[in-house]
């Protein structure tokens, strides 16, 4: 993949999330409802409180889709070819 399309695949997860995080619900997800619903929410302890829980939500989406990319750009390297690096010989 070239420079340009991680440059654009990059921009695109931004603005996606940037644009979409507004939108997002405020209500519990399925696990917390049926614990609600169940009566054993009360018991739940967090295991860490997390850096961006107050942010604003198109931050964490910046934060979120940066840590991704990075990620996945990481594994993406470490997994290529060894026939992609520079000056190796090519199979035919």
């Amino acid at each position: 993949m070239t420079r340009r399309a991680w440059i654009l695949i990059l921009g695109a997860a931004l603005v996606v999330g940037v644009a979409l995080s507004p939108l997002g619900s405020s209500a519990p997800d399925g696990l917390e409802s049926v614990a609600g619903r169940l009566g054993f929410a009360h018991h739940a302890e967090p295991l860490a409180h997390p850096p961006l829980a107050a942010g604003h939500p198109a931050m964490t989406a910046v934060v979120g889709s940066l840590a991704v990319f990075l990620l996945s750009a990481g594994a993406a390297w470490l997994l290529r070819r060894r026939s992609d690096t520079p000056g190796a010989p090519r199979e035919s």
